[in-house]
């Protein structure tokens, strides 16, 4: 034995330690305090069955334990034993181990409520991915969590290089949304869609809309927005605690705008529409996602053309309308030498009957626009 202890320490081969645990009857347990078995245990040249021994048996020190677990040369399968020690030195060796996957860190991480040191090393080690990181904001965020943000902040998989991801701790808030939801539209209508509402089966322009167009967004040379006409709540609650955030910041317009305004520098005879509808139905809370802790008074309610759209920076309005009824407004116009004047459909087409015979030849009908609609 004297001859291997006589050796450097970094040429002990595992025939060497096996021999020094077998003369030291180490199998059978060991002294606290034993320096020897200390270096042995945390040697790489160790083999896996002594190490599993050493930590397994029930006779060696806690000393011995940790250093195993510290032992480079240590395998996944023993990793997965030692996190489970009820020591915290031990878990947070195997936590800190360059073998230790990151399978065994989601399995134990998200096990069990950990101390604040040990979510620190979690946290420290570079396999940490952003999905764990996540998982454990949700799970073990608490008085203490900003001690870590620091550790979250320079994490390899938080900001990194520009070719990786950001990570987003998340946090679910809720908005109760609006009750009045609706959409608004106006802009100038061609002349060949005018003619061509004319020739249709259609009575009204609403009607000519609803059913021969796509959307009212069609015609929004004007302005047109797509929101709450009684904007949403004020107020953000935050679902884990239900703790509730004033928003007191407004952006934008929370007027419809005036349609005469528009209008004052078309040239006559060109038609116009504005479009107002109603969508009665259910509309859920809106949910954000924001990472860790929010700032109402970065949130800023966002209106545009006097609907509520939505708040920024952490969310747009992106939702599905389940309509239980509609209302609509529309409503066609013309500039003329005189100013602004509401015309309709029905009125357009018995004119066209009258002076030209018939609302079937649209040539014939373009060519009267021309010649009588320009003033």
């Amino acid at each position: 034995m004297s001859e291997i202890l006589d050796m450097s320490y970094e040429k002990w081969t595992t025939e060497h330690i096996t021999k020094l645990i077998e003369e030291n009857n180490y199998g059978s347990g060991s002294k606290e305090g034993d320096e020897l078995i200390l270096k042995i245990a945390s040697h790489p040249n160790t083999s896996d069955a002594w190490l599993e021994d050493f930590c397994l048996s029930g006779v060696q020190p806690i000393t011995v334990i940790i250093e195993v677990a510290k032992n480079p040369s240590l395998d996944e399968d023993l990793l997965d034993e030692l996190i489970d020690n009820p020591d915290i030195r031990v878990k947070l060796s195997v936590i800190s181990h360059p073998s230790c996957t990151i399978n065994i860190l989601k399995d134990f991480a998200l096990s069990e409520k950990h101390p604040i040191e040990v979510i620190k090393a979690i946290i420290s080690n570079p396999k940490c991915d952003q999905e764990l990181l996540n998982e454990l904001y949700q799970k073990e965020k608490n008085e203490d969590w900003e001690q870590i943000d620091e550790l979250i902040s320079n994490h390899p998989n938080y900001l990194g290089s520009t070719d990786k991801q950001p990570l987003q701790l998340i946090t679910i808030y809720t908005i109760p949304s609006g009750e009045d939801y609706g959409r608004i539209a106006a802009g100038v209508v061609t002349i060949d869609i005018i003619i061509d509402a004319i020739c249709s089966n259609c009575d009204s322009w609403d009607d000519y809309i609803w059913n021969e167009l796509d959307s009212i967004f069609d015609f929004d040379s004007f302005y047109s927005a797509d929101g709450f006409f009684d904007g949403g709540s004020e107020v953000i609650i935050n679902s884990d605690t239900g703790e509730e955030f004033k928003i007191g910041n407004i952006k934008g317009d929370t007027e419809i705008p005036n349609i005469v305004d528009y209008a004052k520098n078309l040239p006559t005879g060109t038609f116009f529409h504005q479009a107002v509808s109603h969508h009665d139905g259910e509309y859920g809370d809106f949910t954000l996602e924001i990472g860790r802790n929010l700032d109402p008074q970065s949130i800023i309610e966002i209106w545009e053309n006097g609907l509520h759209v939505g708040y920024d920076p952490y969310m747009s309005f992106d939702i599905n309308v389940s309509e239980s009824d509609y209302d609509k407004e529309y409503h066609l116009y013309k500039k003329t030498t005189d100013g602004i004047k509401e015309v309709y459909l029905e009125d357009l087409k018995g004119e066209i009957i009258e002076k030209v015979g018939n609302i079937d030849d649209q040539n014939v009908i373009k060519n009267y626009f021309a010649s009588k609609h320009n003033s």
